[in-house]
């Protein structure tokens, strides 16, 4: 399963340098120049700002379009972020509850900041979270991100599969932010890219070149 999403990613994005075994590190942005402060991409209720900040980290922004307080992530299975994702600026950890992962925020907030590592490796689900490209690139899975609320942290509890869920599906967006090519669908686009509906499920930035 592993490597026919491998391949189907590759299909998709048409980056023709590939490969799970990274020989060199991804080229970083520089989060002190040309950084940009995130903000809420028009038309979305929640906007996803990406950055590669060195070789092995990157930087999320969760911009929301009005303060919550309970959010899940729709694809869980694997349970990796809370090894992966770090919170900055007093955002809060990552908790496992009924088997989602799941951010309790202390008051209703429009602002969560992590830096996450871009796991490649099999997480036991039909996804992975990057691929590691042969060329340094990365190509990171965007529905990961994909948000929903929850009422409380009871209501979490409570619910067994999201057969049982009520709430709200985020309508997200997508800012990716770089110092190297950004690909997707095989088209090449300047940084920052802004998609206020996102279609794609990786995209990838790096130096590769389109077949």
């Amino acid at each position: 399963m592993r490597w026919f999403v491998v391949l189907i990613a590759i299909a998709v994005l048409g980056v023709s340098a590939c490969g799970e075994k990274s020989v060199a590190p991804a080229q970083a942005a520089d989060t002190e120049k040309g950084d940009r402060s995130a903000e809420l991409i028009e038309g979305t209720e929640f906007t996803v700002q990406l950055q590669p900040i060195d070789g092995d980290l990157w930087r999320v922004d969760l911009v929301f379009d009005e303060p919550r307080s309970a959010l899940f992530f729709s694809r869980s299975i694997g349970d990796y972020r809370r090894d992966s994702w770090m919170p900055q600026q007093g955002a809060p950890e990552i908790e496992r509850v009924s088997n989602f992962d799941v951010i309790f925020f202390d008051k209703p907030t429009s602002f969560a900041q992590y830096h996450i590592k871009p796991r490649s490796e099999d997480i036991g689900r039909d996804f992975l979270p990057f691929l590691a490209f042969s060329d340094g690139g990365k190509a990171v899975f965007v529905r990961q991100f994909e948000l929903r609320t929850i009422e409380s942290r009871d209501a979490m509890a409570r619910l067994q599969s999201l057969r049982d869920w009520q709430g709200e599906r985020l309508r997200p967006g997508l800012r990716l932010i770089s110092d190297t090519q950004i690909i997707v669908d095989q088209s090449p686009h300047a940084s920052p890219l802004e998609l206020a509906e996102v279609h794609a499920a990786y995209v990838y930035t790096g130096p590769g070149e389109i077949e």
